[in-house]
């Protein structure tokens, strides 16, 4: 691994880290735009990354040892990689080989779809026979992600721990969310059923976030923060990006308690609702021995204050109540009221503790409920940071990203003369050539003939006001052209580096 290359890889975590929080997990990516244009199988694209997929795994190792790191697995490559027999084994023996953690299963669920030879009859189960190669291969905990989510596979949940969930947070796959609005979550039951697992919300076209973050933070899950869509650049408005930071420190921070299958969940828990402001907040309420954690969303565009809703949560005088997400106590009020069975045969030392907290429109909060004295010291570090990672509001970021626009630089008109123009044919110009392109990237933006959502594809040509993947066709006017007769092969271009001694400018970026 080169040190240009670690750098590079470091510049692009930090900045993640800058802008939401950064990430726990990444997908190594070799397919798009590459995958056809010639033989090579997208084994073949992963073994051709610079230095090798070993050394782009290393890298990403050697700026975040912590990092998670997946292979895509694209079932649909049947052109150059066959009808799938044994890709069991040779994904593993890759995943071994590179240092991953796991394979994504691209465009499949649990259960499929998986290309099976026409001789075979047997129903196929991918998501089993992933996880049985990698632990033949000596990788016993990989993670082996459809990227569907479970469906009917909720059964095999003893072999992942992960998936997809385009749907749980309602906006809709093929073109996401562009306004907020209030929305009532949905639960996760892959979460549900096993605590441990880390199902991910993701939502690719959506330019408003927030309902995909609220959600992932409500079911104490995962969010795909994907940006480039194979080609078109999407990115995290700094709003939710700093919303999603915030859900992230404190998932991150009791991510052990979280996932502890000990530790109870009771979704949706029940919140006092004073005004109309306080009708979009909802309770999550994880359980433990000595401490509970209230996850809390206000899925409306209103800030509820103190006075528009209201959490009641049995108490006793052993425990102490903190904001978790601006640093500080409480405010509650004791009523002698009973709000569980068990106190029935105590009444005398029933009480019932009544918190008023703030929770901004759109926007996160979080309680700590934890028995006096066992407050642990990393807690109390964590409040601190909090009421200063919190101390602007929400609504002082930007809601919406504004598309990059793209300028045109002329060159110097071609002024250099060829003294070797041998195995070269003359193109005739033309002073009025309609030229027209549509852009190559393998997603698009429309729908129906229309442009479901507004984001800056491809290229913006001078005489266009922004970059799109469909471009009007323009007249323009082109000189006579001198052009090579056939392609320039790989054993051309290595002849030429030789001759001339040229060095490329972006030489680790390119194919070998």
């Amino acid at each position: 691994m080169t040190h240009e290359r670690w750098q590079r890889t470091v510049a692009y975590l930090n900045d993640l880290k800058d802008r939401f929080g950064g990430v726990d997990q990444v997908l190594l990516w070799a397919g798009y735009p590459n995958l056809g244009v010639d033989t090579r199988s997208n084994l073949d694209l992963m073994d051709s990354l610079p230095g090798g997929l070993h050394s782009a795994v290393d890298a990403f190792r050697q700026a975040n040892p912590k990092l998670l790191i997946q292979l895509p697995y694209k079932p649909w490559d049947i052109a150059t990689n066959g009808l799938g027999q044994h890709d069991p084994s040779r994904y593993a023996d890759l995943m071994a080989r590179a240092g991953a953690d796991g394979l994504n299963l691209d465009t499949m669920d649990s259960l499929g779809p998986f290309v099976v030879p026409p001789s075979q009859s047997k129903p196929e189960m991918p998501v089993t026979e992933f996880f049985a190669a990698a632990r033949q291969a000596g990788l016993q905990h990989a993670i082996i992600e459809p990227e569907l989510g479970l469906y009917d596979g909720l059964f095999l949940l003893n072999t992942t721990a992960q998936g997809w969930l385009y749907t749980l947070a309602q906006c809709p796959p093929v073109v996401g969310c562009s306004e907020r609005t209030p929305f009532a979550p949905l639960v996760s039951l892959q979460k549900w059923i096993a605590r441990g697992s880390m199902p991910h919300v993701c939502g690719r076209w959506s330019t408003q976030r927030s309902q995909e973050i609220l959600t992932a933070y409500f079911n104490a899950i995962g969010y795909a923060a994907w940006e480039n869509i194979f080609g078109i650049w999407n990115g995290i408005n700094p709003r939710d990006a700093e919303l999603l930071k915030r859900a992230m420190l404190i998932l991150r921070h009791f991510g052990h308690f979280l996932s502890d299958p000990g530790v109870a969940w009771l979704p949706f828990y029940p919140v006092q609702k004073l005004t109309s402001k306080g009708e979009n907040v909802y309770v999550s309420k994880f359980v433990g021995s000595d401490r509970e954690l209230f996850l809390i969303i206000n899925t409306g565009l209103q800030t509820a204050d103190a006075q528009d809703w209201m959490l009641q949560v049995p108490q006793s005088d052993h425990f102490r109540f903190y904001d978790l997400y601006r640093g500080d106590d409480v405010h509650l009020e004791r009523v002698n009221t009973c709000l569980v069975k068990s106190c029935n045969e105590r009444i005398h030392r029933a009480q019932t503790a009544q918190l008023h907290l703030s929770v901004e429109g759109g926007g996160i909060g979080a309680i700590l409920k934890v028995r006096v004295g066992k407050m642990h010291p990393n807690d109390r570090d964590f409040l601190r940071r909090m009421g200063t990672a919190t101390e602007k509001p929400l609504s002082s970021f930007a809601d919406k990203v504004s598309l990059a626009k793209q300028t045109y630089h002329p060159g110097d008109g071609g002024a250099g003369t060829l003294s070797n123009t041998g195995g070269m044919v003359v193109v005739n110009g033309s002073a009025a050539f309609e030229f027209r392109v549509v852009g190559s990237e393998i997603e698009d933006t429309y729908r129906g003939g229309q442009n479901f959502v507004k984001l800056g594809v491809d290229v913006q040509f001078p005489w266009e006001d922004e970059a799109v993947k469909y471009h009007v066709a323009h007249n323009v006017s082109i000189k006579d052209l001198l052009v090579d007769k056939f392609p320039v092969t790989n054993e051309m271009f290595a002849a030429f580096l030789k001759e001339t001694s040229y060095v490329p400018v972006a030489w680790s970026s390119l194919w070998t």
